[in-house]
């Protein structure tokens, strides 16, 4: 049987943030962006949400709506067969790459999403073959995100956190430091803290966002527990200092910031190129390149020991479901907590 995607149709959203997020340079209050439905010529439709995030994202929301203009036209009235399908290729290989050309990574996750969510509904058994979806309940683990504010958080506010996480069954913690306005101290205290709070039951992962000098990264290892730390996440300004931090404590990395322009090298030289104590990629699949590009490097991180935590770009409840269900593909391989607990921002 063949298929066509007769209509395509946007719908804005707008969430407002409970509190403020400082993001480079910028103050994010909200998140805006779209939901992009497609439906086929018998009515059934799948959803996605393209919402470009500020400072994270090359193209602006302005700019995805230019680039769906250029794309839909060819979508619009393509037939296909479900074998065609392709998970690997980008949107499935509905479209050929020539045509995608310049497609934003945030357009791709979203068409790619509708068309995922398309095909829950007209072949649930090869979505649930695809995707190792048999056993699936819609929901993966994560892990909590605590944002340190400039006010350090008293002790009953964390321990109230640390109540909440514990009911939603949260056992790994992201903690951010080195955020504008701190002190490393100030960090550390709160490492400690949620240490004591917790009785040292939470595996943590630290990440810097690339923020930490040199001393301040190896006073923050020297002061803390680093027994239950997960991962650090780029943590020096400098990386290339980073195999000289790690020859001082051999605590895991994860790659973020950076992963965009390694994953653009062949297989050999990104073997060649991971740093030292490399443990994960967090994977951000609104950013690098979509549902397919993300499936494609799940694949090649199990191939390089590599462990995929995927992660939100405070989403929508419509791309949560597709990033839960990708977290769900990589829990698979190795089960890990995704960075997906961002809802609650809201």
């Amino acid at each position: 049987m063949s298929f066509q995607f007769v209509k395509f149709s946007l719908k804005p959203f707008h969430m407002l943030l409970k509190n403020p997020l400082k993001m480079g340079d910028s103050i994010l209050k909200n998140r805006t962006g779209y939901i992009v439905r497609l439906t086929d010529k018998n009515g059934v439709h799948g959803e996605g949400e393209i919402s470009p995030f500020p400072g994270l994202h090359k193209e602006t929301l302005r700019q995805t709506i230019q680039s769906l203009d250029s794309i839909t036209p060819k979508l619009r009235y393509r037939t296909f067969t479900i074998s065609d399908l392709s998970l690997t290729s980008p949107l499935f290989g509905i479209l050929c790459e020539q045509e995608l050309k310049g497609a934003s990574s945030s357009v791709l996750f979203g068409l790619e999403s509708a068309v995922v969510s398309w095909l829950k509904k007209v072949d649930n058994n090869l979505f649930t073959r695809s995707f190792n979806a048999n056993k699936w309940v819609g929901d993966v683990p994560v892990n909590g995100l605590f944002i340190p504010g400039k006010k350090i958080a008293s002790k009953d506010k964390m321990k109230k956190l640390l109540d909440e996480w514990h009911l939603c069954g949260i056992t790994t913690v992201k903690i951010k430091v080195g955020t504008e306005g701190r002190f490393i101290a100030e960090d550390i205290d709160t490492i400690n803290t949620i240490n004591q709070l917790s009785e040292h039951s939470l595996s943590l992962r630290i990440d810097g966002n690339r923020r930490l000098v040199f001393e301040d990264y190896l006073q923050l290892m020297a002061s803390i527990d680093t027994d239950n730390v997960d991962y650090v996440e780029e943590p020096l300004a400098l990386m290339n200092r980073w195999e000289e931090a790690y020859s001082r404590k051999k605590v895991p990395l994860a790659i973020d910031e950076s992963l965009r322009d390694l994953l653009e090298e062949s297989f050999d030289q990104i073997a060649q190129k991971l740093p030292v104590g490399t443990k994960a990629w967090v994977l951000k699949p609104t950013v690098t390149g979509g549902i397919s590009k993300t499936l494609e490097l799940i694949a090649l991180g199990q191939k390089l020991g590599v462990v995929v935590v995927i992660s939100s770009t405070f989403d929508s409840p419509v791309a949560m479901n597709l990033l839960k269900l990708l977290a769900h593909q990589q829990n698979q391989i190795k089960l890990t907590p995704a960075g997906l607990d961002t809802l609650r921002f809201f």
